[in-house]
């Protein structure tokens, strides 16, 4: 495999990785997010595979067919890819006839009423999670564990009207384990929309030194030596995302 690394708009020092089989020019497998702490650290924000992943040209491409636009603006359509969490990742579109610029959805290709002054307002709070993989870390992978099979959010929206749970990374995994399944949505006072996660699954990294099978949570889930990863995605991609990460911008819901 081959990787590509681009940069995820100005300001919020993130990379896009793009892991493609048979060199960077290969057919794309998956990604990973990473971001710089002020101190010079990396961290593993979120990573994921399967077809229409995050930042995926083909989303981007849908989204511009459905202006009007698509290959018939090649040349004339600007798009920054910009990420400022796993709950506000998108492109800046700017448009031939000029004015203000659009803003899609890198995980989904919709189409978002954004403007740049909202954008901006969300953006600038934006800070790497603290408990995740990261340069200084070094944390391994165990295996996923799924606590149900995937599901749609739309499928039922009970969720909508239930209270938040009162969750920290050393009682998320037990919650999840109880409730099987957990609706993630993004919420805060500067946010223009909301969208949900269905969360079925976690994965923890863990300090070499420690086990690596994946066990109910302990007073030190959630420490420097330990990360939790929520698993979550559609039946074409699946993501990776650091449980601090999601906290940070939003709020867990059972389903």
């Amino acid at each position: 495999a081959g990787a590509a690394m681009e940069p995820l708009g100005p300001g919020t020092h993130s990379w896009l990785v793009t892991v493609a089989a048979g060199g960077a020019a290969g057919t794309p497998r998956g990604y990973l997010i990473i971001s710089a702490t002020e101190s010079g650290d990396y961290k593993l924000v979120e990573y994921g595979m399967g077809a229409y992943s995050v930042f995926d040209p083909a989303l981007l491409e849908a989204a511009l067919r459905q202006s009007g636009l698509g290959a018939a603006a090649a040349g004339r359509v600007t798009a920054v890819p910009l990420y400022a969490g796993p709950a506000l990742a998108a492109w800046r579109v700017h448009l031939p006839e000029g004015g203000e610029p659009g803003y899609v959805n890198a995980a989904d290709g919709e189409w978002l009423p954004e403007t740049t002054g909202s954008w901006d307002k969300q953006a600038g709070g934006y800070a790497p999670p603290r408990l995740a993989a990261g340069s200084r870390d070094a944390l391994s992978p165990a295996a996923m564990v799924y606590t149900s099979s995937r599901f749609d959010p739309y499928d039922n929206l009970l969720w909508m009207t239930a209270k938040p749970l009162t969750l920290k990374p050393n009682n998320f995994i037990g919650q999840l384990t109880t409730s099987q399944k957990l609706v993630y949505a993004a919420s805060g006072a500067e946010r223009t929309y909301s969208f949900p996660l269905p969360v079925y699954g976690y994965q923890i990294w863990k300090n070499d030194s420690l086990s690596e099978t994946p066990t109910a949570p302990s007073a030190e889930a959630g420490t420097e030596t330990e990360a939790v990863y929520v698993v979550t995605g559609t039946d074409t991609t699946l993501r990776v995302i650091a449980l601090d990460a999601l906290m940070a911008s939003g709020k867990f819901v059972t389903f």
